[in-house]
């Protein structure tokens, strides 16, 4: 059983982001397999042969890892939901997200939950949020996990962490969801409206 999973985007034959993502792994083994030696991500990369691009699945445990690679999906996204759940926990990237759901409606969009706790936005079922105020970029600071993309925009400057309370989504004009696979980029940017007309 691997109950632990990476997604990371490969870019002509190299991880991004790898560095963040041997963190998160080496944190999980501290929390979970402290005996025993975190896994380096990189080294896969030497047994991917002349894939140069792709999305990259890792599932592991303490002793071992398997990984898979694919194109590069983004599911289609038209409408958002606000859900209230104050007891919702996801610190460590987990195999089994069956308390992170979303709904396809039947022209295979989804309904994307937007989690709350105690009114402060945290993140969507498969993405962390950016909000647009002006010309400036914010993500929460009350995360329910911190991706890898999101670590590496703030240590860029790219984007700054803020308390955000689903009453103050007004005050921005729109917002993008990020990702391992997507930076902020590489996605399309959403009318604030969408997630107004939720509340």
């Amino acid at each position: 059983m691997y109950p632990f999973i990476e997604t990371i985007r490969l870019i002509d034959g190299k991880f991004r982001n790898v560095e963040f993502h041997n963190e998160r792994v080496k944190n999980t083994f501290m929390k979970f397999y402290p005996d025993h030696e975190p896994h380096d991500l990189k080294a896969i990369t030497n047994q991917l042969g002349r894939i140069g691009n792709g999305r990259v699945r890792v599932l592991y445990n303490s002793e071992r890892l398997k990984f898979s690679i694919s194109t590069i999906f983004n599911s289609k996204t038209t409408h958002y939901q606000l859900v209230e759940s104050p007891r919702l926990r996801y610190d460590f990237k987990y195999y089994d997200r069956l308390s992170l759901v979303h709904t396809q409606q039947q022209d295979g969009s989804y309904i994307e939950p937007v989690f709350c706790r105690n009114g402060m936005i945290t993140d969507t079922s498969r993405a962390n949020l950016i909000f647009r105020e002006g010309s400036k970029w914010y993500t929460p600071d009350t995360f329910l996990l911190n991706g890898c993309m999101r670590q590496s925009l703030l240590s860029l400057g790219y984007i700054q962490s803020t308390p955000i309370h689903r009453s103050e989504l007004n005050r921005f004009n729109g917002f993008k969801l990020i990702n391992a696979l997507n930076h902020p980029d590489e996605v399309e940017e959403h009318d604030i409206s969408l997630l107004l007309q939720t509340k």
